[in-house]
């Protein structure tokens, strides 16, 4: 079915319950991913570093946030960024099947692609919910699916950050710290988020400025039907 031919009245009918559904997932998922992911230590650890610890407790303390930090924000960080841009782009769908000016169109298609996420395979992987019209919002969730769909490592070093301010608040509420270390710990947390966020947003927004800047060709227009 192309983009343009009129759609059967079964399908109008029946695919926004499709779409909520799909949502409905991927919100669920989500949710999963964020309170036992990243609030995950904040449930899981009785006491952070501090008191109570030695120097040396609390420096090997630190360096296992700095080696562990980073892999846990980029696997928390990629299984955010899918399920993330999957709600969105499912819940565009369903906003845009209950809109009578999508009546006639199809708004999803799904491509085969080297850069899908997955376990290994022979075959390409399937990527789905890509939005068929434009939009600013399609355009940033398509550019948030694909960029976690292709491990970005903009995107990697975005979340490696994110997952040591996890860590490293993680400790500090854990302590708990009180007094001038809260504000101490409060900056640092709040300065590797900044990081982590900022980092994200460049990745998503600017791709082809930063792929140009270390020599590697942009990326072709989004909403084309192949991925590379």
């Amino acid at each position: 079915m192309t983009a343009n031919e009129p759609m059967p009245k079964v399908v109008l009918i029946l695919r926004p319950f499709g779409y909520l559904l799909v949502t409905s997932i991927y919100t669920a998922l989500l949710a999963v991913v964020v309170v036992f992911g990243w609030g995950g230590l904040f449930i899981g650890i009785d006491r952070g570093f501090g008191e109570g610890s030695s120097g040396y407790d609390v420096l090997v303390s630190l360096l296992v946030v700095v080696v562990a930090g980073p892999i846990l924000g980029g696997a928390l960080g990629i299984a955010t960024a899918l399920t993330a841009s999957l709600t969105m782009l499912g819940g565009l769908a369903f906003v845009r099947s209950l809109t009578p000016a999508y009546a006639t169109t199809t708004l999803t298609h799904t491509v085969r692609s080297d850069n899908a996420v997955g376990p290994p395979r022979l075959t390409k992987g399937a990527i789905s919910l890509l939005p068929t019209r434009h939009g600013r919002f399609a355009d940033f969730a398509l550019r948030f699916n694909l960029a976690a769909q292709g491990l970005d490592w903009w995107v990697l070093l975005a979340f490696a950050w994110l997952g040591v301010a996890d860590m490293i608040t993680a400790g500090w509420v854990k302590w708990p710290a009180t007094g001038g270390w809260v504000a101490f710990w409060l900056v640092v947390s709040m300065a590797l988020v900044a990081l982590g966020v900022v980092g994200l947003v460049r990745a998503i927004t600017q791709p082809d400025r930063q792929r140009r800047r270390a020599g590697r060709p942009a990326r072709r227009p989004l909403g084309t039907s192949r991925l590379p």
